[in-house]
């Protein structure tokens, strides 16, 4: 019988000469779930017709017990055991996986979420469906305090931002290897297809702690399907921009797991290709042609109980083209850009388990390769370019959990990254030659202090060829439980962020028929932050329903502050952004988030920022006009909604929303009818997408929908080809109509 959703809710003693016994019931979606395997350790059992199970003889210690439910494993009680005792511990399956998944990113290891100190958002694979998300930048709009927003009226990049900073003050990874290299940074998050994606774990605020310099906002972790079962998985959509213009997006997974569960291998391949889309009928772009592929392979192989190995690979190309869309070579229109991308991306990653797995080593390698050509350019200048990027990261990584019921952990690790960038454009004597070298050692602590609180401290030391000495950031994080449902948690950081040649906002872009382009103050400084974090969950349970809902206040403070000057035309007629050091920088804000699953019915997320995000001191971004202290193209308001419908086993209705408010955007001058700079603020947009979809049997699923309902799109683009290329702030894509397919086998 279904007592509590958390993974204890009662134990009692029962006198029983010189023996320990476990039982239980195991529920799911309220119903007694029969012929499940409940595993304590090594031994496994089975529930009989009422879901109940029964352990005997069970020797004191720390101990797991664990379910499988469609595939996955669901971690019911994780601690010690006594002697001579009959402990009784029930669950409701479904509200375990839906109310505290395990997570990873914060910690760097396995933790609940609801006992993880560190606040941790996860978007799944099931949230990148129902959004109709065709990869990582799409779905990251509906995690509370994070926008995607697209910079480049002709080529389409795009960046991150979280609780109003920039891409480059957020720390991407993959599979927990920061390999998403400072290139990947303007167009790796679309290039990553959501085929590819388990799920995504987002931790905001400081982490360099754990994570290194480049996670003054927050951390957005990927993280790669595993093999789970055998099968084979084939998806296809056709999406068609503003009613007309195609967009075809397919995937296939299949997946191998033997007999002895101990390999496991999966292979994916996706395929995309998208038509460009004229708004304004100038006849340039302002979505561009995009063609897609892709191929990856992960894997696990279990020696024995105690070593296992992990590995992930996947090869990608990308060529994308806007500007003119007249059928003449790329370098004879009045106006265009292409981007050539080729990613290999790698890790492996090898783990040594002590006995009881409570303790543990692990080594890992990473490495990145990306090699493009490149062209930008007006009226036929010599733009073509080409980069050359590659990284790598070796590191290491040790656990220890101290007392009988893991009241301590110790974690402890090292990392070297070297990056190396080259990217030339002969005919406009631009020249970017950097490597990167980073290095860091870092120490955690989490203690159990009390049955309530629980406590992190950690450091890192950082070690950067680009600065003069090592930094030391240090982080504190604490959580206190209200009772069963309600948590607060709080966290400092310190961060910093390095003067290093290429980053997101290093794009070339195009403005009043020259070539915009950013140069390094040779005695920019490197970017100090402190930050704080302070959050209030409520979860609650019950037998029909879970809801809940998060306050979190933020604060960060910017020292040094990067910014940007307009410093004129060079001799070779290009616009000169000057990046400097400004005095510094406040962000601060309040984010609110409500979740609702109803009998698994109704499913409701939701959240919403408003927030402050300014300079101490104005900054002129233009010669020509007045300076202000606000963050440009920086709304303080913005969120999302989704709401999930099972009107029946087969039918699915799902409708999401974002919602952005009104933000200073600059736009310059030069293009028909904008003689001069102007500051704008623009209009708030909410977006509005309807997806439904229907199982004709559990091999097949078919579904339709539009985004973008409401056609929330921007109406005053720029036109020909003196335009302000960067001069986009609204929606990604106007009102669109999709349909598609998915096979299992």
């Amino acid at each position: 019988m279904f007592r509590t959703i958390f993974l204890y809710l009662l134990f009692f003693p029962i006198i029983l000469m010189g023996q320990t016994n476990v039982k239980g019931s195991l529920s799911y979606f309220g119903k007694p779930y029969a012929n499940a395997s409940v595993f304590l350790d090594k031994t496994i059992k089975q529930t009989n017709s009422d879901g109940f199970y029964l352990f005997t003889d069970i020797a004191k210690g720390n101990h797991e017990i664990k379910a499988k439910v469609n595939g996955d494993f669901i971690f019911i009680f994780s601690g010690y055991l006594g002697q001579d005792s009959t402990y009784t511990i029930d669950a409701e399956l479904a509200k375990l996986e839906l109310l505290n998944p395990i997570v990873i990113t914060g910690t760097r290891y396995s933790r609940r979420k609801l006992d993880n100190a560190v606040p941790v958002n996860i978007l799944d694979s099931r949230s990148l469906e129902i959004t109709q998300s065709s990869n990582v930048a799409d779905g990251l709009c509906f995690q509370p305090g994070l926008r995607v927003e697209t910079d480049c009226q002709t080529c389409n990049y795009t960046q991150l931002r979280m609780n109003g900073l920039g891409g480059s003050y957020s720390q991407i990874l993959i599979n927990n290897r920061p390999i998403f290299s400072s290139l990947l940074g303007l167009y790796g998050l679309e290039q990553i297809p959501s085929s590819l994606i388990d799920r995504v774990e987002v931790v905001r605020g400081g982490g360099s702690a754990v994570y290194g310099s480049g996670a003054i906002a927050g951390v957005v972790n990927i993280i790669t399907k595993k093999p789970k079962s055998s099968g084979i998985l084939f998806k296809h959509n056709t999406m068609l921009t503003n009613g007309n213009r195609p967009d075809f997006t397919s995937s296939f997974a299949s997946t191998s797991v033997n007999k002895e569960q101990n390999f496991g291998i999966t292979f994916m391949g996706n395929h995309r290709k998208r038509s460009d889309f004229d708004a304004n009928g100038d006849l340039f772009s302002e979505l561009s042609s995009l063609t897609q592929f892709g191929l990856a392979a992960n894997g696990y192989y279990l020696f024995d109980k105690r070593n296992e190995l992990e590995f992930n690979i996947s090869n990608s190309s990308e060529e994308r083209q806007g500007g003119e869309m007249r059928l003449l070579p790329t370098d004879q229109l009045q106006q265009s850009e292409y981007r050539n991308h080729q990613v290999l991306m790698a890790d492996a990653a090898f783990t040594h388990y002590a006995n009881n797995k409570n303790n543990w080593w692990s080594t890992y390698a990473a490495v990145q390769n990306t090699k493009r050509i490149h062209y930008t350019g007006i009226d036929g200048d010599n733009g073509w370019g080409n980069t050359k990027n590659y990284s790598y990261q070796l590191g290491m990584q040790a656990l220890r959990q101290v007392g009988k019921i893991k009241e301590h952990t110790l974690t402890a690790g090292a990392e070297f990254l070297n990056e190396y960038t080259f990217d030339e454009i002969k005919g406009y004597n631009y020249l970017i030659d950097q490597s990167i070298q980073k290095f860091g050692i870092y120490a955690q602590s989490e203690w159990n202090l009390l049955r309530n609180f629980t406590l992190i401290s950690g450091a890192r030391l950082n070690y950067h060829n680009l600065l003069d000495k090592p930094i030391l950031t240090p982080r504190f994080s604490a959580m206190y439980k209200l009772g069963k449902w309600q948590r607060i948690r709080a966290s400092y950081s310190q961060a910093f962020k390095a003067p290093q040649a290429f980053e997101a906002d290093m794009h070339l872009a195009f403005a009043a028929g020259n070539i915009s382009r950013i140069v390094i103050d040779p005695n920019l400084k490197q970017e100090r932050s402190k930050g704080v974090n302070i959050s209030w969950d409520f979860d609650k349970a019950s037998k029909q329903m879970i809801y809940g809902f998060t306050v979190n206040g933020f604060y960060t403070q910017l020292q040094d502050a990067f910014i940007l000057e307009e410093q004129g035309i060079n001799p070779q007629g290009n616009q000169i952004l000057l990046r400097k050091n400004g005095a510094g920088a406040l962000v601060q804000g309040i984010s609110c988030e409500f979740r609702l699953n109803y009998k698994s019915k109704i499913q409701i997320e939701s959240g919403f920022n408003v927030q402050e995000s300014m300079y101490e001191e104005e900054v002129s971004w233009s010669e020509n006009l007045g300076s202000t202290k606000r963050f440009l193209r920086t709304p303080n308001t913005y969120g999302f909604f989704t709401l999930e419908l099972h009107p029946s086993k087969k039918l699915d209705i799902d409708i999401s929303s974002v919602y952005t408010g009104s933000m200073l955007v600059p736009h310059f001058g030069g293009a028909p009818g904008i003689p001069s700079d102007v500051l704008n603020e623009s209009k708030s947009f909410f977006e509005l997408n309807l997806r439904m979809a229907y199982m004709v049997s559990p091999a097949i699923t078919f579904h339709m929908g539009a985004q973008n309902i409401l056609n929330a799109y921007q109406k005053d683009f720029d036109t020909e080809k003196n335009r302000d290329s960067n001069y986009v702030y609204g929606p990604a894509r106007p009102r669109s109509f999709y349909a598609g397919i998915k096979i299992k086998i």
